[in-house]
């Protein structure tokens, strides 16, 4: 759990990086169509969520196959006692 301590840390801080680039960056406001037309604060929000949601998604992932080895190995540890 430590890791994803350290690694939660460092996601708030791309968070940030993220939410910063697309606020930070210049409009063409003369096209009223487009990516443009939603605003950069509203980009910038739907790509922390999105990066939010992937990371949490991945760790997910993550734990649930590490649970899987760590019953397939002691199953075979298991079996490995008994015969070959």
């Amino acid at each position: 759990m430590i890791q994803y301590s350290a690694i939660s840390r460092l996601a708030v801080v791309v968070t940030g990086v993220i939410f910063l680039s697309y606020k930070l960056r210049p409009s063409d406001s003369q096209s009223g169509t487009g990516v443009d037309s939603l605003g950069s604060t509203t980009l910038g929000l739907i790509g922390c969520v999105s990066f939010v949601l992937g990371a949490a998604c991945s760790a997910a992932a993550g734990y649930v196959s590490m649970w899987v080895a760590a019953r397939s190995n002691i199953r075979v540890a298991s079996a490995a006692r008994r015969s070959y």
